[in-house]
């Protein structure tokens, strides 16, 4: 497991209302807006890897928005833009990839039952955009994992 670091900067933007991700070619700066409803819109953002800081870089910041603009530049161009928050975050990342894994401990539950532990992480930066397929899949395996154990009487 290792850091990922990212950020963004949280705008105010009312009048957009679609997200929109644009590929820059550098995995580590990538360009997104994503509005959320309340006339904010998040823009993104960094993946850092190895970064354990999780203090704001106005830099980075500074650089978001620019490549925000300039990639977005029919939604921004005009915008003056209004700052309501910047975030930096941290997320686990796997050099072997996510780990999507069921087992069972030797600890026991006060019913005397074996505990089972289920693994699902290191996604990295596409956590959100990953949760509701890898929660799906879960719990398929979850499911498969518990007839396993059950008797055929």
């Amino acid at each position: 497991m290792y850091p990922i670091r990212g950020q963004v900067v949280l705008i105010r933007a009312p009048h957009i209302i679609n997200s929109k991700i644009v590929h820059t070619g550098d995995d580590n700066k990538s360009c997104y807006m994503i509005p959320k409803g309340d006339g904010t819109v998040v823009l993104g953002g960094t993946k850092i890897k190895d970064d354990y800081s999780l203090q704001v870089d106005p830099k980075i910041s500074r650089e978001i928005i620019e490549r925000c603009k300039y990639h977005m530049e029919e939604e921004l161009k005009d915008l003056k833009i209004d700052i309501v928050k910047e975030y930096s975050a941290s997320r686990p990342g796997r050099k072997s990839g996510v780990r999507m894994e069921i087992n069972y401990t030797d600890h026991y539950n006060s019913r005397k039952e074996r505990i089972i532990l289920h693994h699902l992480y290191g996604f990295g930066g596409f956590g959100i955009q990953a949760s509701w397929g890898a929660c799906s899949k879960m719990i398929e395996e979850i499911n498969k994992f518990a007839e396993v154990g059950k008797s055929k009487l």
